[in-house]
């Protein structure tokens, strides 16, 4: 479809020797988009490369796009929507803050790879914001969106079916992902994103699909996150299930809770024997007070206040990127905020909540719910992870509602208040 609309604006003149630029660029952000989608949201790099099928790292692919996205500036149209994004000054803020950090904080072990990184993932957010920014662009990438989370959970019911498949956790799914927690992550982003193009009939369905999906991760926190969006949903009337729909879905989660665990699903005995443990810790008889009181709770409480010792310590420029993954812990903080303040200072705490303020920032009345819940649900990840502003499906997202936002609001400022923006959730 994509290479079709680049070939008719191929064709198109305004005159004897001058292309229609802005139909190529328009057609081009519209491939790049689905591209990115497909490719990034879903992780396939990191997958091919895990699995030994592409020798290309995923950095590489990144750059490629990114490149790509440069092309977008022959047109006058992407430049004039993006400019007027705060996802702009959220970027110029961030890159400060980490070039500030490098230079005066503390260089330890990995300071370099990690100041990189986090560029490279601001960079990333431009690049995708610039993609879609084109009403039929960013209108694509939504479907994409809804389609690629559809696909998460089916490779994550490959996970449940021959156990070990993609995960590298027994017991617990997580598709191309490889991890389960950002495959519990990367579901709850799609099922907020993917709703909006869905007619209100068709949306609870959808979101059972993602209740299964984010339920065969047991991620303790990708599903409360989900619980918590979803029940946003309900009360703002985007998603109105039937009885029936709430019955399969009990059912549906209940099958799931059983065979995971057990094993009882193409798993056998041995399966039973090493996650039986695994899982009964996280989700079984008092798993909240094992997820408290655990081994797991005491270590990040350990963590935690490491972290906040060294905030105490450098407050103004922090310990230096990199301070909490080069330590002597055996894990880092997993949250964003102490991540943030103790590897930046009390500057860099403001890195990681004011991208959803960016993305969001004057966003038309129809786009509220999914602004709320879609902020609501960053925060709450932001709390229980500390890679979560580095997930390229993550960026992806924020370049496409970063997009999503200025078109929504530019059509509402030329067309009237009363004129309801496209893809709205109610």
């Amino acid at each position: 479809m994509c290479a079709a609309d680049v070939r008719q604006a191929w064709r198109r003149r305004q005159g004897p020797d001058m292309l229609d630029r802005d139909a190529v660029v328009g057609a081009l952000q519209r491939l790049l988009g689905v591209a990115a989608v497909w490719i990034l949201f879903t992780n396939l790099p990191r997958y091919l490369l895990d699995a030994g099928i592409a020798e290309v790292p995923p950095a590489i692919v990144l750059g490629g796009f990114m490149m790509a996205a440069l092309g977008l500036l022959a047109a006058p149209s992407p430049i004039r929507y993006a400019s007027r994004s705060p996802l702009l000054w959220w970027g110029g803020y961030s890159l400060w803050i980490l070039l500030a950090g490098y230079l005066l904080g503390a260089r330890g072990e990995g300071a370099l790879e990690n100041t990189l990184r986090s560029g490279l993932t601001v960079a990333s957010a431009w690049a995708f914001l610039l993609v879609f920014c084109d009403p039929r662009a960013a209108a694509s990438g939504r479907r994409a969106i809804m389609w690629a989370t559809l696909f998460a959970v089916a490779m994550n019911l490959v996970d449940v079916v021959r156990p070990m498949t993609f995960s590298h956790f027994v017991g617990r799914a997580a598709g191309l992902y490889l991890n389960p927690n950002i495959a519990g992550s990367a579901i709850v982003y799609g099922m907020l994103v993917g709703t909006s193009t869905l007619q209100p009939r068709a949306r609870p369905w959808f979101v059972l699909a993602t209740a299964i999906g984010v339920l065969t991760t047991f991620s303790r926190g990708s599903i409360l996150v989900w619980v918590i969006a979803v029940t946003l949903y309900l009360i703002a009337g985007v998603v109105r299930p039937r009885y029936s729909q709430v019955a399969i879905g009990l059912g549906a989660a209940g099958a799931i809770a059983a065979a995971v665990p057990s094993g009882t699903i193409a798993a056998g005995v041995a399966m039973l024997r090493t996650a039986e443990g695994n899982q009964t810790e996280r989700l079984g008889a008092s798993g909240l007070a094992a997820a408290l009181g655990g081994t797991s709770g005491i270590e990040r409480q350990q963590v935690a206040r490491r972290a906040w010792s060294l905030f105490a310590e450098h407050p103004i420029i922090g310990a230096g990127p990199g301070a909490t993954t080069s330590w002597s812990e055996s894990q880092s903080t997993h949250n964003m905020y102490l991540k943030f303040l103790a590897e930046y200072g009390f500057l860099g705490l403001l890195i990681y909540p004011c991208v959803v303020v960016a993305t969001f920032w004057r966003a038309p009345k129809p786009e509220w719910p999914l602004a709320f819940t879609f902020s609501l649900a960053w925060g709450l990840f932001g709390l229980v992870s500390h890679n979560e502003f580095g997930y390229l499906h993550l960026m992806v997202v924020i370049g496409l509602m970063s997009a999503s936002t200025v078109i929504a609001r530019e059509r509402q400022g030329s067309e009237g208040p009363g004129v309801q923006p496209e893809a709205r959730l109610p």
